[in-house]
């Protein structure tokens, strides 16, 4: 099992009395700061696990190495989307599935501005390029995978102070924090919205028996 962008590997730590002993897992991330930090939380874990830090563009293991495959709300980070699809179609075996999280399309827009909320009025607009969506998932991997899934996990959000949401995004792209006298970033306003998000289950041959 290969696990792309790990991040702090809370994934195996919140699952770690239920991973088999006989499981081998590739804990792996871009970036050596996410890397080294998933080295650190997973240590005491009772399993053997190998860290790589891998490039969903260029994975280095040989064609049909893993069974598994976890995307865990980081497609819609990657440049170039359709080359780390086909590597993980590449690096899984017949019969193979990825497991992909992402969020929906009224979560991306919500955070886009409320992100602009927070720009400074000099600041150009970012846009953060989300390609890999709730609505697009299944679309983008039909080109490598003759079979998806999707399970829908909406949930409830109730946010107290919408500001607080604005404020933890600025500190993700290093923008300015809102202040209080912002009207829609750093209001105490109330937000409540559906958090639009859902497993894709991507599998690299179908099943002709159902």
């Amino acid at each position: 099992m290969l696990e792309l962008e790990c991040g702090h590997g809370l994934l195996w730590q919140e699952n770690r009395d239920r991973i088999p002993q006989d499981w081998k897992i590739v804990v792996s991330d871009f970036s050596v700061r996410m890397f080294e930090e998933a080295q650190t939380n997973l240590k005491d874990i009772p399993h053997t696990f190998e860290f790589r830090i891998v490039d969903a563009q260029q994975i280095p293991y040989g064609d049909s190495s893993f069974d598994y495959g976890i995307a865990n709300n980081m497609l819609y980070h990657i440049p170039n989307l359709s080359l780390a699809l086909s590597e993980i179609r590449r690096v899984l075996k017949t019969g193979g599935q990825c497991f992909a999280t992402t969020i929906g399309q009224n979560v991306v827009d919500m955070f886009a501005r409320l992100m602009q909320a927070a720009q400074s009025e000099q600041s150009e607009p970012q846009d953060d390029g989300f390609k890999f969506t709730l609505t697009s998932g299944a679309s983008l991997q039909a080109n490598y995978f003759p079979q998806v899934t999707l399970e829908r996990l909406d949930r409830q959000v109730n946010i107290p102070d919408a500001g607080l949401l604005s404020a933890m995004l600025s500190s993700f792209t290093h923008m300015d924090a809102p202040s209080e006298h912002d009207d829609d970033a750093g209001s105490q306003k109330p937000l409540s919205f559906t958090f639009e998000y859902g497993l894709f289950i991507a599998t690299s041959q179908a099943n002709t028996n159902q």
